[in-house]
């Protein structure tokens, strides 16, 4: 019977054969059969790998685009959410320096939002959070984002009613607590990923750096993907408004609280027709491209529950081929972006409305970050935010397969896509400058 088949065994009964020589997914059989209710219902929930069990394994390897790696035993999933001391010490560190009652003497001051993208204008905050928390700075965010609105309305950490100053105590904040801060180099020029800190331009370098040289000596066992998520689970912990609306959108959806779920982001926004970065067009894929991940992740974990999101209509459009799973999404009607506009200049001119645009791009990270396993473009800024939202909130790294880069992080910095997504780009390029170097060509800002 399906329902006894060990996904994670490597050896296949003949039917099982069969059917994949059918192209059939497994958890697809088993949908369509009497044995559906048997598989997919009734399961532990996948949970994750401890956050901690991370500072010897670099997930910033271009070509690991899945986790847990496929061939790896090292990684057992868990389904204990408590979060280690130094990740409560960390975050307990960054709402002191973010409060009214920080005393440093010395202030990082972030003066306004990206001009960006939902998920790139949250990354931009990242950097000088990690380097106050290393160096010793107060921090002072802006309230407003001239795109989006006001940040009180997504998060609860802007809120004029934010709890920061009652949970202001800091026991790992005293001078010996951080660290000499580098010189100051005046030659360094504006750059997205750099920000001035007291009267001097800084900027914290993440590409081909040790974690010792981002992450605060007081938690050096903690990797570089945990102190991300912590920082960006304390900064957005969404408002009361974000909360409500995120429940309400599962209650219409159905969403189950007794199965697993795979949160899917199929990237067809703005980026698909960057000019400047021709390869972005040739790798925004229709939903057909990213099945071979979910039929791997569905069988592998026994998920038939779906949750979607995408920047193009034609993507929900495209689930009827695949009607052995039970499909979720929110919005399949919208305005798209205007050809030959990026999402901030049709918000700029009034094609787009920017609340309604940051609301719905931040119900979505919310949901994808609900789901137990995550599949996208591990070049867009909101399958990542997901995956680190959810890490720093459950102390977990959950199931995740990208289809074109590992995770990372290094707001303003050059990453490399995967041989395989660049060789996707070798294929299709329309444009090819012969004295440019192959690993320039292909590299994005992540």
């Amino acid at each position: 019977a399906v329902s006894e088949v060990d996904p994670s065994s490597s050896a296949m009964s003949p039917s099982t054969s069969m059917l994949a020589l059918l192209g059939m997914p497994l958890i697809a059989f088993a949908v369509r059969s009497k044995q559906a209710h048997s598989v997919v219902s009734n399961v532990r929930l996948v949970g994750g790998v401890p956050s901690s069990a991370l500072n010897s394994y670099d997930l910033m390897d271009p070509e690991l685009m899945e986790f847990p790696p496929r061939h790896h035993n090292s990684f057992q999933l868990s389904d204990a959410t408590s979060a280690s001391k130094d990740s409560l010490l960390f975050k307990s560190r960054l709402r002191y320096l973010m409060s009214s009652e920080c005393n440093l003497g010395k202030t990082l001051k972030v003066e306004k939002m990206a001009y960006s993208g939902f998920g790139g204008s949250l990354h931009n905050l990242v950097k000088p959070s990690l380097y106050a928390m290393k160096y010793g700075y107060c921090l002072k965010f802006p309230k407003h984002s001239s795109l989006y609105g006001n940040l009180d309305n997504y998060f609860e950490t802007f809120s004029a009613q934010s709890k920061l100053d009652q949970h202001s105590q800091c026991t790992t904040c005293s001078a010996d607590d951080f660290e000499a801060e580098p010189p100051c180099d005046p030659k360094l020029e504006v750059q997205v990923g750099r920000f001035m800190a007291g009267n001097c331009r800084r900027e914290m370098k993440i590409v081909d750096a040790s974690a010792q040289d981002v992450v605060p000596r007081s938690f050096a066992k903690m990797a570089v993907m945990e102190a991300v998520s912590n920082v960006v689970s304390t900064l957005y912990e969404p408002s009361k408004k974000m909360q409500s609306s995120v429940a309400d959108a599962k209650k219409s959806m159905n969403w189950p609280v007794d199965r697993n779920v795979i949160g899917l982001h199929v990237r067809r926004g703005d980026s698909c027709n960057d000019d400047s970065q021709e390869w972005r067009t040739v790798t925004c894929f229709p939903l057909s491209k990213y099945m071979q991940l979910v039929d791997r992740a569905a069988t592998k974990y026994r998920i038939k529950d779906i949750f979607l999101t995408s920047e193009a209509p034609a993507t929900f459009e495209e689930t009827k081929k695949y009607p052995y799973y039970n499909w979720m999404f929110l919005n399949t009607t919208f305005t798209p972006v205007p050809s030959g506009k990026n999402i901030e200049n049709a918000i700029d001119d009034g094609d787009l409305d920017g609340v309604s645009v940051g609301e719905d791009a931040h119900s979505n990270l919310l949901l994808l970050s609900e789901a137990s396993v995550i599949i996208g473009k591990f070049t867009s800024n909101l399958p990542r935010l997901a995956l680190e939202y959810k890490t720093g909130k459950t102390s977990l790294v959950c199931p995740y397969y990208s289809l074109d880069s590992s995770w990372c992080f290094a707001y303003g910095e050059e990453y490399p896509l995967s041989k395989l997504a660049s060789d996707d780009v070798e294929r299709h390029l329309v444009t090819k400058t012969e004295d440019q170097d192959f690993n320039d060509v292909h590299k994005f800002y992540c």
